[in-house]
């Protein structure tokens, strides 16, 4: 696999010579008097961004229809996070779908109840894509995300509640939703996300959670979802030591590709209203790809229709120019720190192995390989050396490193553009990486 080179690296920089070259080509020049041509620093350039994009505001249009006004604010709110999950926006993810529906078609045909557990980074699309099957499936089921329970051991009087219309005391409330569960003669599915948010000190009340299904006399099955990759491995190994672990489906990161993807299939329902630049969707994706969190993309697209909103204009058009704006104040001030605190956990555990070798001449295959360490230390599996590349490709393409030699792949050697200090300050606050730095 050949490593990307990013030809977008940084948003501040080329993103504005693309963003002046687009307006070139947009805008037609007015006849007005020439001044002699000035070399402006790069704050100009800044400015010059900006008042073409204040200048486009103040064209109004004052017989536009209210009517029509709605219907670009319709359009706006296809990005919103809150969009209508009724609509198929959902882009990709097909293992992860048959993975899932295979799941809820054993519990449906084959009366066989069992646990999944669904792990993945913030923003990776495992709530929608589970909302998504949900929708579409006839099995009885309960979604419930753990944030609105507001300590663990209220987990079953919320159950009984929700599933079986009761009250319970919060004494009882587990025996009393074993009790209905047992009596229901249908199956039932319970999907509970966040569902880290009911870990405790031993854990019981997730064990009790998991162990539920494998009783002989109910037809319960669970599906929990979760960002941390090792919850039941690391937390709950009494599951694997009894045989009563769920089986697990871990949800990469997305890709450039996949990102563009899913943000090109909501324009797709807005065509009429709404177009966005090819670069200037592409400079989204690679922002958001840094990230790990798809959701920022959809947020990055609102603000720049914002931006580049007309009043009185039915329709809006995305150039570089809005999308430059928007990403640039994306930026925090300590922008190294936040960078990597940003990227998704598997760019980390790449880090912290470049981190702990510490040395001047370090090359792919070196951090391959302490990466290999890391993942066995923090107890999860590691990726596959295609998609490690693509990870070091990430990173190189959000100028956390770059490569200094030619060669293959794995021989390249890696110039870091960040401190150590900054992956130490980052990383060492993760859950899952925090015991790689206790002895230091």
């Amino acid at each position: 696999m050949r490593t990307r080179r990013s030809i977008l690296p940084s948003v501040s920089t080329e993103t504005q010579d693309l963003a002046a070259k687009d307006e070139a080509i947009s805008s037609p020049r007015k006849k007005q008097k020439r001044t002699p041509k000035i070399d402006k620093p790069d704050h100009h350039k800044n400015m010059a961004i900006v008042e073409k994009i204040n200048q486009d505001q103040e064209n109004i249009n004052p017989n536009i229809s209210r009517e029509a006004l709605d219907k670009l604010a319709d359009a706006k709110s296809i990005f919103r996070r809150s969009a209508d999950n009724t609509i198929d926006f959902y882009v990709g993810r097909q293992k992860e779908r048959d993975t899932i529906q295979e799941f809820i078609n054993n519990i449906q045909s084959k009366n066989k109840n069992g646990s999944l557990y669904i792990a993945g980074c913030p923003g990776c699309g495992k709530t929608a894509l589970m909302a998504q099957i949900l929708e579409k499936s006839k099995i009885v089921h309960t979604f419930l995300n753990c944030m609105t329970v507001e300590e663990p051991r209220q987990i079953f009087s919320k159950l009984v509640a929700k599933v079986f219309g009761k009250e319970t005391t919060l004494k009882d409330s587990f025996e009393c939703f074993k009790s209905n569960i047992d009596a229901s003669k249908k199956p039932i599915l319970l999907v509970l996300d966040e569902i880290d948010q009911l870990l405790t000190a031993n854990g019981d009340i997730l064990y009790k959670l998991f162990e539920i299904p494998f009783s002989s006399n109910n037809k319960i099955s669970i599906i929990g979802i979760a960002n941390s990759l090792d919850l039941t491995d690391r937390f709950l190994p009494r599951l694997k030591l009894k045989g009563l672990e769920p089986k697990i489906l871990h949800f990469q990161s997305y890709k450039i590709n996949e990102i563009s993807d899913i943000l090109k299939k909501r324009l797709e329902f807005v065509k009429d209203r709404i177009k966005v630049q090819d670069i200037a969707l592409e400079l989204c994706s690679r922002k958001v790809v840094a990230i790990g969190d798809v959701r920022k993309g959809l947020d990055f697209i609102l603000q720049a229709i914002e931006k580049a909103e007309i009043k009185g204009k039915e329709s809006v058009e995305v150039t570089v120019a809005h999308m430059v704006q928007v990403l640039n104040n994306s930026i925090q001030p300590n922008s190294s720190v936040f960078k990597i605190k940003s990227l998704n956990i598997q760019c980390k555990c790449v880090l912290v192995a470049f981190y702990r070798l510490q040395n001047k001449h370090i090359t792919v295959e070196n951090v391959l390989k302490e990466y290999e360490i890391v993942c066995k230390q923090i107890g999860t599996s590691g990726l596959s050396r295609s998609e490690f590349l693509d990870i070091c490709s990430t990173l190189e393409t959000t100028g956390i490193w770059s490569f200094q030699t030619k060669g293959s792949q794995f021989q390249k050697r890696i110039q870091l553009h960040v401190s150590t200090d900054d992956i130490k300050v980052a990383c060492q606050k993760e859950k899952i990486l925090e015991s790689l730095f206790l002895n230091e």
